[in-house]
């Protein structure tokens, strides 16, 4: 039931982050998730426990972080807002805001 729940709310997401335990190898299950992310559209894959060293072998452009030392949570942050948010929208969006709260035309 847990796994049908994920499945639904990623067809539902606007980003989906596929968190990996890049510590062990990947499982057919991890296969499986991966490639309904990449068939649902945008996401991040994300390989956690980096500090323990990673034996998986990751996709193309997957993300290195490490939840216990904080490692790669930066470039997993900007790597979110630039997804999310390209660059410049998030501008656009403030001088719009900014626009219609001084009644500007």
């Amino acid at each position: 039931l847990g796994i049908e729940r994920a499945l639904q709310a990623m067809a539902d997401a606007d980003l989906t982050l596929v968190v990996l335990d890049g510590s062990e190898p990947l499982t057919a299950e991890d296969d499986g998730i991966l490639a309904k992310a990449q068939g649902q559209g945008r996401y991040l894959a994300v390989a956690n426990k980096w500090d323990l060293g990673v034996a998986a072998e990751l996709p193309a452009g997957a993300l290195q972080v490490s939840a216990q030392t904080g490692d790669g949570l930066a470039g997993l942050r900007g790597a979110i807002l630039a997804s999310l948010a390209p660059e410049g929208a998030m501008e656009i969006a403030l001088a719009n805001t900014a626009a219609e709260d001084s009644g500007a035309p």
